[in-house]
């Protein structure tokens, strides 16, 4: 049987802070992993590190450019 992994994050972006000011939950992102390691993440986030407006499904990775710049992100 294979397990779906659920990581909760809170990145402390602005687009993240106002999401958890509206929930008002600890994290405001969820992602999904395959694998134990989380090395490959999936998620409805950023297409480009910069520009929080330019959004849809991505993979994430956990070494790649956004954990990279925000670097202090909460999981």
């Amino acid at each position: 049987m294979k397990k779906i992994y659920l990581i909760l994050s809170y990145s402390g972006t602005v687009p993240a802070l106002f999401i958890k000011m509206f929930t008002r939950y600890k994290y405001s992102h969820v992602s999904i992993s395959l694998d134990k390691s989380m090395n490959k993440m999936y998620s409805f986030g950023r297409k480009e590190v910069n520009n929080p407006l330019n959004g849809g499904l991505v993979i994430e990775d956990k070494d790649g450019l956004f954990y990279q710049k925000f670097n202090e992100t909460e999981c």
